[in-house]
């Protein structure tokens, strides 16, 4: 019983190693760029002094004299910066 089992593990083996392997097509090249951007929104102050905020200096009485034409430059700024995320590589954006 032992020789015959023998035999039939070395011809299965035998089998299983002159099969042919299927072959895969190997999809075409792909390659994709994702870009990340980060900005701690904590340091973006409205004009407006809240309470149990400590925002006092980004006000227009503060010491920073912090008022809506700074705020919404930079605003625009913020958003230019956002949007030129990654158009060096995807110019347009997609």
């Amino acid at each position: 019983m032992r020789k015959s089992f023998l035999w039939i593990l070395a011809a299965a083996s035998l089998v299983g190693a002159c099969t042919p392997k299927k072959t895969v097509q190997q999809p075409k090249e792909f390659s994709q760029v994702v870009h990340f951007g980060f900005y701690n929104f904590e340091n973006l102050f409205d004009t407006i002094d809240t309470k149990g905020v400590r925002d006092t200096e980004f006000t227009p009485r503060g010491s920073k004299n912090w008022n809506s034409a700074k705020y919404h430059e930079k605003l625009r700024h913020l958003a230019r910066v956002i949007s030129d995320i990654g158009t060096k590589t995807n110019p347009d954006g997609l």
